[in-house]
């Protein structure tokens, strides 16, 4: 299974596009397979900036970190955007589904009594045949492994390029006979959820 990195940054969020944008190259070169970079709209998150990357292992990240934090260029950007990294969480990715990809993320963190893989892919099952398509571009399940208060939480995240089709599309999820079932099976509670723009 693949590794989710959220390393969350205070400063201008005017320029976290170019905090990214020089991040990016550098982390792809060294390995990872996906980067990301958003500012979260709610919560007390809000105007925060977060590069998101995916890696097929952690000790690779950490292998290879410093490269991009001693970078003279990235270190440049950092310091003319006035950004200071804050932390780092760490996800596993149990699956996939769609084009994770949209001008908008919603991130809804969860709680669950049954933590068996099948459990989780039986939700997934459901919110891909009722959203995806439908308001939602794709979805990804992720369990927290070290990501502070949410470390053993579930974070639903869901890519969309409308958060008022979102908004529409999870209701219809919420009144889905199958959804319910599955979740109550699984003992799924939400906890929190955000907004982030993509850049």
């Amino acid at each position: 299974m693949s590794y989710m990195f959220f390393t969350v940054g205070e400063g201008d969020p005017s320029k976290a596009g170019d905090v990214v944008a020089a991040a990016a190259p550098i982390m792809k070169e060294a390995g990872a397979s996906y980067v990301r970079g958003s500012v979260t709209l709610t919560g007390e998150m809000t105007g925060k900036g977060v590069v998101t990357s995916i890696w097929e292992s952690m000790d690779d990240y950490y292998a290879h970190r410093h490269l991009w934090m001693t970078d003279p260029g990235f270190m440049a950007v950092m310091e003319a955007s006035g950004t200071v990294p804050l932390m780092t969480n760490v996800g596993q990715i149990l699956d996939e589904r769609g084009d994770c990809d949209g001008a908008y993320t919603v991130a809804v963190f969860q709680t669950a009594t049954d933590h068996a893989l099948e459990a989780t892919q039986r939700v997934m099952d459901v919110v891909d045949a009722t959203l995806v398509g439908n308001g939602v571009n794709g979805v990804r399940a992720v369990r927290g492994l070290a990501a502070g208060q949410a470390t053993g939480t579930y974070l639903g995240i869901f890519y969309v390029d409308s958060l008022d089709a979102y908004a529409s599309a999870i209701q219809g999820l919420y009144a889905n006979a199958d959804f319910q079932a599955a979740a109550a099976s699984s003992g799924l509670t939400v906890v929190e959820r955000s907004f982030s723009r993509k850049v």
